[in-house]
């Protein structure tokens, strides 16, 4: 059995080394997912097995429940800023760590807490749905032709739910927050300071030692920042509003980026990387934003939703609505991005 299990680790290991982009990594993850929901319910669950098979051809497939569990539980935790390379490398990572055990919620408690859970809910409204509908109908009609659809939004229903109370717990809402994916970013951004031996993701063997990792390189990173000079940050600021009450900078290039983001830990502050590029555009650029009341800063980038403070984090309601507020004064028709989402505020 050992042997079998050891052959097959090093066939995946060996598919890995085929994967050359993100869209090869999700769809390996989607086809893995789908053989391991198949196999769980063949050993666990053999008559919801025969009914997925049953209900193949009217799109309830087992490639549909591993696109779920992929949509679900591994997306929203690969970060969108790094490159295609890093965040082929992080999903696969993510998926070994979900198939060794090594999430809050192991691997068996989620295939029962979520996927069966999902399945049997889409099983009794299907079935319920049966016994009253005698005739023709055009919504049962609609039912039989989008089976896939209706599990996905069962799937995710009872994820939303945490049906099993160990996926309802602290740890499966930690788990489930940005908080994973920021861990991620920050290896990569923070790569030439982490220890050597575990510089590449594939050596870290859990996000406990990833955060151990992370801690230990934060200084070393801060110092490194604080040290660099960006000879042309001038050039790339334009001021929109400096006030008794708020500063508000567009930021027009890296330099800028990189002097204005030193007390905080916004990739696109990270001398010698490339995030920068990937956000800017004439057209949409990063606005930096401070609180002069309380010393707070904030960086708003309207092309990619992403309303941060000065710790990477998203920022709450609270505390955007005042910052639309106040950018909705002084945001020029030019950037038409933003200028069109803080019209609203107007």
């Amino acid at each position: 059995m050992m042997k079998i299990l050891l052959e097959n680790w090093n066939n995946y290991l060996n598919e890995e080394l085929l994967i050359e982009s993100h869209e090869e990594a999700i769809n390996s993850v989607i086809n893995k997912s789908a053989k391991l929901a198949k196999g769980w319910f063949w050993s666990n669950h053999k008559d919801y097995y025969e009914f997925v098979e049953a209900l193949g051809s009217k799109g309830l497939t087992w490639k549909t429940i591993g696109e779920a569990i992929y949509s679900l539980l591994l997306r929203n935790l690969i970060p969108t800023d790094i490159t295609d390379k890093q965040q082929q490398i992080a999903l696969l990572w993510n998926y070994r760590q979900f198939v060794e055990g090594n999430f809050p919620a192991d691997t068996n408690e989620y295939m029962s807490g979520v996927v069966y859970e999902s399945l049997k809910r889409f099983k009794e409204r299907l079935d319920n749905y049966n016994r009253e509908s005698q005739s023709f109908d055009p919504t049962r009609e609609y039912m039989a032709q989008n089976y896939g659809r209706m599990f996905g939004a069962m799937f995710g229903f009872v994820y939303g739910r945490g049906i099993n109370p160990k996926l309802n717990s602290h740890a499966m809402t930690t788990f489930r927050n940005t908080q994973k994916s920021a861990l991620i970013e920050r290896f990569f951004q923070f790569n030439r300071f982490i220890q050597e031996g575990k510089k590449d993701l594939n050596s870290v063997s859990n996000y406990k030692e990833l955060y151990d990792l992370i801690e230990e390189a934060r200084p070393l990173y801060k110092a490194w920042q604080e040290k660099q000079e960006q000879g042309d940050a001038d050039k790339g600021k334009e001021v929109l509003l400096d006030d008794q009450n708020w500063q508000v900078i567009a930021i027009h290039n890296k330099g800028a980026a990189c002097e204005l983001g030193k007390p905080t830990e916004w990739c696109t502050a990270a001398p010698g990387l490339n995030y920068f590029k990937q956000y800017y555009k004439p057209d949409d650029p990063l606005f930096y934003i401070l609180n002069k009341s309380n010393g707070e800063i904030y960086q708003f980038h309207f092309g990619t939703g992403q309303f941060m403070d000065k710790n990477h984090s998203e920022v709450s309601d609270e505390v955007e609505g005042p910052i639309m507020k106040v950018l909705a004064k002084v945001i020029p028709p030019n950037y038409t991005v933003a200028y069109r989402f803080v019209s609203a505020f107007i």
